[in-house]
This record gives C-alpha cells, structure tokens and sequence, in this order.
C-alpha cells in the first residue's frame, strides 16, 4: 500500500520541499506543514488554498486555521481511491505553489 512505510510522506516533501517542512501523523492520519520558502514561516493562506481547490475537485481536506493540512482517509480505501487522493492533493498544492 501506499501509505505504508510513509511513502506518502517522501513523495510530497520530496515534489515540494522548499514548502512543505515536514509531515507528521500516525497511521492514516497525516498532517502536511506548509511554509513561506522566503520567511521560513508558517503559511496559512497557501494551505487555505489548497484545501478550497482540493474541495473544488471533491477531495476534502482539513485545514486547521494555521499552516496545517489534515488528511484522514477511510480505514478501508483501495490503494487506487489513496492514489487519486494523493493526485489531487499534489496537483492543488502545485497549482497553489506557482
């Protein structure tokens, strides 16, 4: 599966590490920790934007209110449906990021 051995995680550091410090969670849960590459700081309103256009294409994501993306997917999702997901995460967050 995908999410194991957080190849979910070094795949979307590694498309954009200059934004995206770090990503933390446990099991299916993850949380996505965006940052301004410029100031170093936090970075709510990309991670705002990502979420709005993620919802857009029927994927919803949690933004906390801060830099924080949250994902919680079905215990149960087939590895194609987690293969989607993480597609249209990665296309918002690169239509956010350029």
């Amino acid at each position: 599966m995908l999410w194991q051995g957080y190849e979910f995680q070094r795949s979307v550091i590694r498309c954009h590490a200059d934004r995206i410090k770090r990503i933390t969670g446990n099991g299916m849960v993850a949380a996505i920790h965006i940052f301004d590459p410029e100031t170093g700081k936090p970075d709510g309103w990309r991670a705002s934007q990502i979420c709005e256009l993620a919802l857009q294409k029927g994927l919803l994501l949690i933004h906390t209110g801060r830099e924080t993306i949250k994902i919680g997917p079905p215990l149960n999702i087939e590895d194609a449906a987690l293969e989607e997901e993480l597609s249209v995460l990665s296309e918002c967050a690169e239509v956010v990021f350029n």
